[in-house]
């Protein structure tokens, strides 16, 4: 998979900044939107059977 990265900053809860490098796995020059709700949509459904599986008593979801 094609990635583009840019550099951008991050804030830390004491309010310190970190340049990071931000990675574009769905950049606009290669996929439009339709094709980035496919994979947005599974990986929600992945994540949602994981918090599922791990914090049952969890009632987010319901």
């Amino acid at each position: 998979m094609k990635v583009k990265a840019d550099n951008g900053m991050i804030h830390d809860v004491d309010g310190i900044g970190y340049w990071v490098p931000l990675r574009w796995y769905f950049s606009k020059n290669f996929y439009n939107l339709p094709t980035v709700l496919i994979h947005a949509n599974a990986m929600e459904k992945k994540y949602t059977e994981l918090r599922e599986l791990t914090c049952p008593q969890d009632n987010l979801f319901n």
